[in-house]
């Protein structure tokens, strides 16, 4: 998705989306007693689908049309999780249900994150698990501003806010683009 968020809003990019099942599907994915995500139907939760599940809804999120935002705030008033992607300026999944997943079952007491209680912590995890988290602690408002919506543990868990369409912070990807832009364009 965040690649089809690159190519951009037309058919060849977002456009080829049908984002009413996507985010019905994206929104089952989150387990109500464990409070993460899952990649695949029958699966257990897995910390890294915290950013490749609630990623996918902050790109939608950057990018929504008003189609998508009709389709979010829908869904979100049928009540699957509870929260809304819309004027509220929340994902379409319980983010401080992803975050005590993340930060009771996913952090590891000597560092690092993992997948799910019993398994140790590694790199990948701890970079994607990191991410969501991000993902969960911000979110953007219907007109596009970024915010800060919910730190169920206080600012001691705050993160940076990333791009989830990089997965790298947004202030990284801001400065990439003012350098990039003053650079004149390659000749053909």
């Amino acid at each position: 998705v965040a690649a089809l968020a690159l190519l951009g809003p037309g058919p060849e990019g977002l456009g080829c989306l049908r984002s009413a099942p996507l985010l019905r599907w994206l929104a089952s994915c989150q387990k109500r007693l464990e409070g993460g995500f899952h990649g695949r139907t029958n699966k257990l939760v897995d910390g890294c689908y915290s950013f490749w599940q609630g990623g996918t809804f902050a790109v939608l999120g950057q990018t929504q049309g008003e189609e998508e935002a009709r389709v979010a705030s829908a869904l979100a008033r049928g009540g699957l999780l509870g929260d809304e992607m819309d004027s509220d300026g929340r994902w379409l999944f319980d983010q401080g249900a992803l975050q005590d997943y993340l930060l009771v079952c996913g952090q590891m007491a000597k560092g690092g994150m993992r997948d799910k209680p019993g398994k140790e912590a590694d790199f990948y995890h701890t970079c994607y698990c990191l991410s969501g988290l991000s993902v969960a602690q911000h979110s953007t408002t219907s007109s596009g501003v970024p915010q800060l919506s919910h730190l169920p543990y206080g600012e001691a868990s705050k993160l940076v806010r990333i791009e989830p369409r990089y997965n790298i912070s947004a202030a990284k990807v801001d400065n990439a683009h003012r350098f990039f832009s003053k650079l004149p364009l390659p000749a053909r």
